[in-house]
């Protein structure tokens, strides 16, 4: 007969792990697909592959000529523009098991798995063990979660980080024992090192001090150092982006680069709240509008102080930035899913029937669930057919151009299916014209004519061309679109070989294709010699005066 601990502790590991059970059920049933959400899925994978390809060269007289060298091979990299920390594991995971994208999905559901561990613990000191599982089943199974968790994005391992050091600051606050603190101060470091984002973290620290009333633990010794060895572990790689890149995260915050969800100073203070419904689903929002009424009635908010820190914090960081997205605010989706908790709990003590609540809880975790698992799964596909074409037709050049949106997804594939690494890509953005971020900002043309153009593409010398049509994302250029119309109209030139239609569920990528063009007038002295700028860095050569 099973004991009541032994059967506690198995339905609680049931409920951590339930959701990310689900979730890698989801992915294994669902469509394949390649990466591409929201772009920067393309430089999470192609950047691990780098730091796979890193660990096995080993630079070690030279490591950073290495990476500008691999960078005019592979244009697609993800740092400095994010921090490095998932970039390491993901890479120490791709040394092992190979360059593939399901190394980077099989590590968001590990951070997944961290992230509703330690999410569970909290509750559970906060709470109870009930509530704690609630919690982490509507978690778990949130919209935004199960959406992020599926998709090589930083956003999930970034929450993890952070529910792990708001485990053990609370654990801190509690007990003053020296080795929590310093725990919570580790982890705040590696969340700050997996994504820029995680700056609500220290708000949320103060705010948390303030509710439970600890402001005199600030002044503690090891407080002091858990804040040093902190500031030890991030401030190196911080300085050095802020130099390099920083110049453009603080242009999207103030608005003068990548602009805003909301039109009015107004919009940016309701624009993250009225988003709530589609992070958690309806059942999830009605319940936690219920869980915060119940708060207003209440005297006493210290079981819920860390679940309003955390919502606070997360709030007052971001709202007032100019740009605006979901993925910024889903550090706050724990607590709600708290709040959702609080909100089952006030509706049984209204109905005054305490076995009320398991079956609105079974109502609100299968509603959330039912949110979440009712709606496909993103996928791609093309540039997979595409690369393998150009790399079985390549036959004397090292190099292929690339003009499109998703070049990083191309640029992986290219990768990926070349082991020898013979093929260089070489980004229509780059050499051919220059974007930062977007089109409409950062835009220089050096090119403006279709002769210019075509005695730049016989320089290069590339031996195929791909290019996405029409350009996906808003990519569309002046230079992007003579390009296309040079390879359209000079079929002495170049010839079409394969057009390949991009597959996909997302429709704002429906109908579009890549066309594979062949270079039939080959240059037999091609320039051997490629420099470019990268608009965020400035000019870059590669090694040896040869681009690579």
């Amino acid at each position: 007969m099973i004991s009541r601990p032994n059967t506690q502790g198995f339905l609680s590991a049931l409920a951590v792990l339930l959701p990310c059970a689900i979730l890698a059920a989801r992915l294994l049933t669902a469509e394949p697909s390649e990466p591409f959400y929201n772009n920067d899925e393309t430089r999470h994978v192609m950047t691990g592959v780098f730091f796979a390809d890193l660990m096995h060269s080993l630079p070690l007289q030279d490591p950073k000529q290495f990476a500008i060298d691999y960078y005019f091979q592979y244009p697609a990299l993800g740092i400095p523009l994010y921090p490095p920390l998932f970039y390491i594991l993901e890479g120490a995971g791709m040394t092992a098991l190979g360059p593939s994208m399901l190394v980077g999905k099989g590590l968001v559901l590990l951070f997944l798995l961290t992230a509703c561990v330690f999410l569970f613990r909290i509750v559970r000191r906060t709470h109870g063990v009930i509530e704690a599982r609630i919690a982490v089943l509507v978690f778990g199974l949130s919209p935004q979660i199960v959406l992020l968790s599926g998709q090589v994005m930083l956003d999930v391992p970034m929450v993890a980080l952070a529910l792990g050091t708001l485990f053990f600051f609370c654990r801190y606050l509690d007990s003053q024992r020296p080795w929590d603190v310093i725990f919570s101060a580790l982890l705040a470091a590696f969340a700050a090192l997996t994504r820029y984002s995680v700056a609500f973290l220290p708000v949320t620290l103060l705010l948390l001090l303030f509710l439970w009333g600890r402001w005199r633990l600030l002044g503690r010794r090891e407080v002091i150092a858990a804040g040093i060895l902190a500031l030890a572990l991030v401030l190196p790689y911080y300085l050095l982006a802020a130099r390099m890149i920083g110049w453009v995260h603080l242009r999207q915050a103030v608005g003068a680069a990548g602009g805003s969800s909301s039109a009015t100073v107004w919009g940016r203070w309701i624009d993250y709240v009225v988003a709530v419904p589609g992070q958690i689903g309806w059942f999830a929002t009605v319940a936690a509008a219920v869980g915060i009424f119940g708060y207003l009635m209440r005297r006493s908010h210290r079981a819920a102080a860390p679940w309003i820190a955390l919502a606070a914090g997360t709030y007052l960081t971001f709202a007032p930035l100019a740009i605006h997205g979901q993925r910024f605010v889903i550090s706050w989706v724990p607590a709600f899913a708290v709040f959702a908790v609080d909100g089952v709990r006030q509706l049984t003590t209204w109905f005054r029937s305490r076995p009320a609540m398991y079956p609105v809880a079974a109502i609100l975790v299968l509603g959330t669930a039912w949110s979440s698992l009712s709606v496909e799964s993103p996928y791609l596909r093309g540039y997979e057919a595409a690369a393998s074409h150009v790399l079985r037709g390549t036959k004397d050049s090292r190099r292929c151009l690339f003009d499109g949106a998703l070049n990083g997804n191309f640029i992986y594939q290219i990768r990926s299916h070349d082991p020898a690494r013979r093929l260089q890509v070489l980004r229509g953005d780059r050499v051919l014209y220059s974007v930062l971020l977007q089109p409409d900002f950062g835009y220089t043309e050096p090119y403006r004519t279709d002769a210019e153009m075509i005695r730049a593409l016989a320089r290069f010398d590339p031996e195929y061309v791909v290019v996405e049509s029409p350009p996906l994302i808003g990519f569309a250029t002046p230079a992007g679109e003579r390009l296309r119309r040079i390879l359209r109209t000079e079929e002495d030139r170049f010839r079409l070989e394969t057009v390949i239609p991009i597959q996909t569920n997302q429709s704002e990528f429906k109908g579009s294709q890549l066309l594979v063009y062949r270079n039939r007038i080959r240059n037999p002295a091609p320039q051997t010699r490629i420099e470019f700028t990268v608009p965020a860095l400035g000019a870059a050569r590669p090694s040896g005066g040869a681009a690579r």
